[in-house]
């Protein structure tokens, strides 16, 4: 497990307990918005902003929760936040490569004051309350804001917790002042503290999303993506051996107008493995975008996929092969037996089909030709 840095001038074991006992995501949040505005160099003398470190939690929480759609806790509220905010349906086509930098200018635009006292309500208090353990144990939970406000204060200098809590007269909302010693540690070890609340952050989104795969890869958006270059290289000459049509359109394909598509979402896979990719109509592909598919389309998404698992093998081409074999969980013999191999991937895709669906991916699409005629910009979703 990953462990936090040593230090002799600061209670560590403490600071590694901040997460225990979590039910929800404020603390995990919070603690992740503080680490960037460090990192960003947003804490001069080791003074917070407020209002920026509520945008900060909030554009931490828009990735996992609202384009991968994970559930964070039936306790929490951040995502009616942010859906108060209506930044459920931002472009990320507009800042290519920094998705988090165009949130946050979403969020400073609007300040929505009432949101950001909301966010920054109950965690500031919750997340030191390791700290004052002894000073608070029997107390009442109606007790404990008052009292940890009081003590991160008159301790500041004895217990040196991660920081004191005053507040903003105009505005109501706490005010973050960090520690000099716990700044200091932060600053020098801020890549291992954000790895260590990474694991920490993952952990929690696992036990709320249990059949939900690749959580790790479901934190920050990369929008530069692994290349298809070589998947691509591949249909191309399937395409040119079999001439398939697309399966949504039954239009003819050709190496000049197709797609790879996923066709269970990348936003929900997040992977490129070979079994979920298809090529497609681009019109179709970008009017897909992160749908489901309907699941009338299960059999001739594996009648092509027989014919291509055919060809890999025929090439050797291992790297394919393994990929059916790993989903399958079936001998490399049983990829040859038509009636096996359909049926077996035919499971696998309504299962994952049916947990994406659970999770709040709109399910059931179709392509319509309506749809191609209406401006998309394709993003391999």
């Amino acid at each position: 497990m990953l462990s936090l840095p040593s230090s002799s001038k600061l209670d560590i074991p403490t600071l590694s307990r901040i997460f225990d006992n979590t039910t929800n995501s404020y603390k995990l949040l919070f603690f992740r918005a503080l680490l960037s505005l460090i990192q960003d160099g947003k804490t001069p003398d080791g003074k917070v902003n407020s209002t920026e470190l509520a945008h900060y939690l909030l554009a931490h929480a828009w990735v996992p929760s609202v384009y991968f759609k994970l559930n964070l806790g039936t306790q929490d509220q951040i995502v009616q936040h942010l859906y108060n905010l209506n930044l459920v349906a931002v472009d990320l086509s507009q800042h290519k490569g920094k998705p988090f930098t165009l949130l946050l200018e979403k969020l400073a635009k609007t300040n929505n004051a009432k949101v950001n006292k909301q966010v920054l309500k109950y965690v500031p208090y919750r997340l030191l309350q390791p700290f004052f353990s002894a000073e608070l144990q029997g107390k009442k939970d109606a007790e404990k804001n008052n009292l940890t406000y009081e003590l991160s204060q008159s301790q500041f200098d004895i217990i040196k917790p991660i920081y004191k809590i005053s507040f903003i007269e105009e505005c109501y909302l706490p005010q973050i002042t960090l520690h000099p010693d716990r700044y200091e540690y932060l600053c020098n070890n801020i890549i291992l503290v954000q790895g260590w609340a990474e694991l920490n952050w993952t952990r929690y989104l696992q036990r709320k999303n249990p059949n939900t795969p690749a959580i790790s890869n479901k934190l920050t958006l990369n929008t530069k993506r692994e290349s298809l270059v070589k998947q691509r290289n591949f249909w191309d000459e399937f395409i040119s051996q079999h001439q398939p049509k697309c399966i949504f359109t039954g239009e003819q394909l050709s190496t000049a107008n197709y797609e790879l598509d996923h066709f269970v979402p990348w936003s929900y896979v997040a992977h490129n493995q070979f079994w979920n990719l298809l090529p497609i109509l681009n019109s179709c592909n970008s009017s897909k975008s992160n749908k489901l598919p309907d699941k009338c389309f299960l059999l001739d998404f594996t009648k092509i996929h027989f014919e291509a698992v055919t060809m890999a093998i025929k090439r050797r081409r291992i790297d394919i092969i393994d990929d059916y074999i790993t989903i399958l969980q079936c001998p490399k013999s049983e990829l040859t037996d038509k009636l096996k191999f359909t049926a077996k991937l035919s499971h696998v895709l309504q299962t994952v089909l049916d947990s994406a669906g659970l999770q709040g991916f709109e399910p059931n699409w179709k392509w319509t030709k309506s749809e191609s005629n209406q401006h998309c910009i394709p993003n391999q979703l």
